[in-house]
């Protein structure tokens, strides 16, 4: 718009007045720059500012005060006295000029304008000073806003690609170069999202049509590689999330993608459902129930094998909760499990475990294993909030139990009933034995002189047989006594150093008869046990005159006494045949010899071991033998000192 104020004085008028409603600040200037009109914006914005009225107000002239402009304010004052002396000999149509002008109080911006009057050269021109510091305030909030933004977006982890209208790339932040293994934007600038070929085909037709997509696919960077895409330093197969989102006004602008490598979270999600395939697999195999149980509401969930296992399907028992395995246990085993989950609860036991019974939809009982832990506990951690564990069906294994204990009772009362019946026979066989062996004793002395060689010879083979038998007899006696518990022990002090070299003084005389080295080797000092000495010495007696049998002329027997830990060591040693490694465990057995032919050889019964066994157990001992066949055996037994 063009003001002329010369053309008449109505004019003049009547535009002074509409210059003066106006909130800009304008001023007319002529061509030699003398400030023929300001309007009241322009005067009051002259005051407020402390400039001098006579250099800014009509007949000032204006171009002077910007030549004599100095200071800081000097550079751009030059720029508006040539933008205005352009306008005013039609150099340039308008000018336009941005500049601060702040206060101490405030920070205010303007905009001058300058526009010509007229069409004539050199013309009057119309200068404006408009107030813009709200629009540079906005400007400003934007422009940081924008540079946030940008370092939000060139520094956030998730990898951000922006495409063109065209779906050629424009940018990507260094995430995304990273991902991909891009040393430079500039490799990448122009590529187009249509042509990557890990584009799933049917996201074109939805992002033409600005939607947002969303997938999950393979990024092959070998195949990248193969069509030559761009150059990239990564390899093999990664697994990413990508969204695309078309940016639109009016019409699509471009595309915004987000890339996230979700390579680990596919791995951690294999290794689980592995782990769940391996944990499926084992529950299968151990045909195990499983319960999850939230204690304090009592909600609770079965797995169908749960229900299987007493003879149900998960339907047939809803509605389903921790009542429902209440009904189904037996009344008695429940109270015990109360007990051992308060237990666990209480945090006394690391798992609550019970054996229990579990009526069947049949009605028959079935034995349960029933185990669990509690996996989740209230905040202050007092209260347990959620149980888990498994069922387990014993049924069969409770039964074999059952049979095997009911077995065991059998045998025992066998056993006993036998070693009664033998201790009986024994008493009753023994009493006319020791006459038959005391009247050939009798007999054998020949006093009256009317027997001869021959019949001596048979009174000596009924003594000796005799001797023979009641040996056995007593043997049998004897462990008939201990296994039906009614062998006396009686312990007392005794000198086990004197023990040994008594019992070495009786089985003296069988030893030379094989011309037997028979040694005692005590590594003790003198000392005194609680034992009961009868019977360490028939233990002492079986174990050498065995040794004695069974090492041949001229060998060697040896005894040893020593103290290990807190108990007395004896060994006896021999160079006799041996005992086989396959016959050691059950040498101490009641009737068993290493070999049969040992039997017929070398005479015995295979009592003794086993009496010796018994006799040391009487004591709290062990007895162990240590055999090579050919170099001999070596017998060792305990008792404690104490």
């Amino acid at each position: 718009m063009h003001f002329n104020f010369t053309k008449t004085t109505n004019g003049d008028s009547l535009n002074k007045e509409l210059f003066d409603l106006w909130e800009d600040n304008i001023a007319i200037i002529s061509p030699d720059g003398i400030i023929s009109y300001a309007n009241e914006s322009w005067k009051q914005f002259a005051k407020d500012n402390g400039l001098n009225p006579e250099e800014c107000n009509a007949g000032a002239n204006y171009l002077k005060v910007c030549e004599k402009a100095t200071g800081k304010n000097s550079d751009e004052a030059q720029i508006a006295l040539d933008g205005i002396k352009d306008v005013i000999y039609g150099n340039k149509n308008t000018f336009k000029l941005e500049y601060p002008c702040h206060s101490p109080e405030k920070q205010r911006w303007f905009l001058m304008k300058v526009t010509p009057l007229s069409k004539e050269k050199p013309t009057n021109v119309l200068l404006q000073h408009i107030d813009i510091t709200e629009r540079k305030s906005v400007e400003k909030a934007l422009k940081k806003s924008e540079q946030r933004f940008k370092e939000i977006y060139l520094e956030s982890p998730i990898p951000i690609e922006v495409y063109n209208s065209e779906g050629h790339l424009i940018d990507v932040n260094t995430s995304c170069l990273k991902l991909f293994g891009i040393s430079d934007v500039a490799e990448v600038k122009g590529f187009n999202l249509f042509d990557d070929p890990n584009l799933p085909a049917y996201t074109r037709e939805q992002l033409l049509a600005g939607e947002t997509v969303e997938y999950e696919t393979t990024f092959d960077f070998e195949l990248v590689k193969k069509l030559d895409l761009y150059n990239t330093s990564r390899s093999g197969i990664i697994y990413v999330n990508v969204k695309i989102s078309a940016l639109c006004m009016d019409c699509i602008d471009g595309y915004l993608v987000h890339v996230q490598d979700i390579t680990n979270h596919k791995v951690a999600q294999a290794k689980v459902k592995q782990s769940e395939k391996r944990l499926d697999l084992a529950l299968k195999g151990t045909k195990a129930g499983i319960w999850d149980w939230y204690v304090q509401t009592g909600e609770a969930f079965f797995n169908e094998r749960w229900a299987e296992i007493v003879g149900y399907t998960l339907d047939e028992l809803k509605p389903i909760n921790i009542q429902t395995w209440i009904n189904l246990t037996h009344t008695n085993d429940y109270k015990r499990a109360e007990k051992l989950l308060n237990k666990h609860f209480a945090g006394e036991t690391e798992f609550y475990e019970c054996q229990l019974r579990m009526k069947h939809k049949k009605g028959h009982w079935v034995w349960i294993e029933d185990r669990g832990c509690v996996v989740e506990w209230s905040k202050d951690g007092n209260k347990p909030i959620r149980m888990t564990g498994t069922h387990i069906d014993i049924t069969n294994r409770k039964n074999a139990e059952d049979a095997i204990i009911q077995s065991k009772i059998l045998a025992e009362e066998a056993n006993r009933t036998k070693s009664e019946f033998l201790a009986n026979m024994s008493h009753e066989l023994r009493t006319p034995l020791n006459s038959i062996i005391g009247y050939s004793q009798i007999l054998d002395q020949n006093s009256s002189g009317n027997l001869n060689e021959k019949e001596l010879k048979y009174l000596s083979n009924i003594f000796n047989s005799g001797s023979h038998l009641l040996d056995l007899i007593n043997d049998i006696l004897d462990i008939s006594k201990v296994e039906a518990g009614k062998m006396d022990y009686e312990p007392e002090q005794i000198n086990l150093s004197q023990t040994i070299k008594i019992v070495i003084g009786l089985v003296k005389p069988l030893a030379m008869k094989k011309s037997i080295n028979l040694q005692f080797i005590n590594t003790t000092d003198f000392f005194e046990i609680s034992a009961d000495n009868v019977k360490v010495k028939q233990i002492l007696h079986n174990l050498l005159s065995n040794a004695i049998k069974f090492t041949p002329v001229n060998g060697e027997v040896k005894v040893c006494l020593s103290t290990v830990g807190n108990t007395a060591q004896i060994s006896v040693s021999d160079t006799g045949i041996g005992i086989p490694e396959n016959k050691q465990k059950s040498i101490f057995d009641p009737f068993k010899q290493a070999d049969s032919s040992t039997n017929r050889e070398y005479g015995g019964t295979g009592l003794g071991l086993a009496l010796v066994k018994k006799y040391v157990e009487m004591h709290g001992g062990d007895i162990w033998i240590e055999s090579e066949v050919g170099k001999g055996s070596t017998f060792t037994f305990t008792i404690p000192l104490n």
